[in-house]
């Protein structure tokens, strides 16, 4: 008969085995979403990202992970409504992934990303509320790693739109705020985008945005000149051939 310390010590090595074995397991679907996330390939990460969250709630980098390819995902649904529901999602999980680790850089960056996006569907009094909010976490992502291409671009957007607000969005910071955020510009604006872009050149987004923005100022032989090179990038995400399409019609009223 197998003694009492006996059996106790094959259970325990049963649970060590069996636990290692599902760590091991949620270790290498990680890494495959970690893989897809940097392909672009956004679904197909999300997908597994929850099955990691499902194994290990508080998992940080499915958090953040799963908070930025929901903003991704929803920039990409032609329903406003569905939109917004993903971006309140993208939000949600931002909070969680802050509420894990407040200064990462990751954390921080999808919650930029989050309130942006959501900032691009909303009214002028909500885009005008959330661009304190954007620019603070997009200066706390640059503050945890000042070479990160991302926080760059939302920096740049953000001195866009604040330097250019419309009368609807001027009056609501005035009535409501007490004016516009401060230190917005458009040179600030250039420089951000120009930075995001020499970090990261082969991303059509980027390229894209900076078209448009020099377009805005009227600095067309500029825009004209990256919109130009857009066509000659090979595409990386699902959303360049749009980009590309935009930027030809952006080509063609300059030319």
């Amino acid at each position: 008969m197998i003694q009492l310390k006996t059996l106790s010590a094959i259970i325990f090595l049963l649970f060590l085995a069996y636990t290692n074995g599902v760590s091991q397991t949620t270790d290498d679907i990680l890494s495959k979403a970690i893989e897809l996330r940097a392909s672009f390939k956004e679904q197909e990460a999300l997908d597994l990202f929850d099955q990691v969250l499902a194994a290990d709630p508080n998992n940080f980098e499915a958090t953040w992970s799963k908070s930025i390819l929901l903003a991704r995902l929803g920039y990409r649904m032609d329903n406003k409504d569905k939109q917004a529901e993903y971006y309140r999602n993208a939000k949600t999980f931002a909070e969680k992934a802050l509420a894990l680790d407040s200064l990462n850089l990751n954390s921080n960056f999808a919650m930029a990303v989050a309130m942006g996006r959501m900032a691009l569907i909303s009214g002028a009094k909500e885009r005008v509320a959330a661009s304190k909010d954007i620019k603070f976490y997009g200066d706390r992502a640059l503050a945890a790693d000042s070479n990160h291409a991302g926080a760059w671009h939302v920096l740049g957007r953000w001195h866009h739109k604040v330097a250019n607000l419309n009368f609807a969005e001027r009056t609501a910071a005035n009535l409501l705020f007490g004016g516009a955020p401060k230190g917005a510009s458009n040179d600030m604006a250039i420089y951000c985008m120009k930075k995001a872009i020499s970090l990261e050149p082969n991303l059509i987004l980027y390229q894209r945005d900076y078209a448009n923005i020099l377009e805005d100022l009227d600095m067309e032989k500029e825009a004209l000149k990256v919109a130009q090179h857009v066509q000659t990038m090979p595409d990386r995400t699902l959303d360049d051939p749009k980009f590309k399409k935009e930027m030809q019609k952006l080509i063609k009223d300059l030319d």
